[in-house]
């Protein structure tokens, strides 16, 4: 993100856009555990990232607002990571 000019210059902003990221990994981590089980582990896996799902998307959103992307008005490598578990 950094060499494609989509990631924050200013510190505070970077750090928030590496948390978004974290946040993405951790919800495709549940997913991965969901995708990769079977029997009755699958079932308590889909129950676990169904909820995740829910919790990461709900604050994506809350953190969104009224922003065109989840640092403002320019995309950053927060915005892809974030799309890229959701797709």
């Amino acid at each position: 993100s950094q060499l494609a000019g989509v990631w924050p210059k200013d510190n505070k902003e970077s750090a928030v856009a590496l948390s978004l990221v974290c946040s993405a990994e951790d919800l495709r981590t549940t997913l991965y555990e969901m995708f990769f089980t079977e029997g009755e582990e699958k079932k308590k896996a889909t129950e676990v990232a169904t909820e995740a799902a829910q919790e990461f998307f709900e604050k994506w959103e809350k953190f969104l607002g009224d922003n065109e992307f989840l640092l403002g008005k320019s995309i950053t490598g927060a915005d892809y990571a974030v799309y890229n578990v959701a797709s």
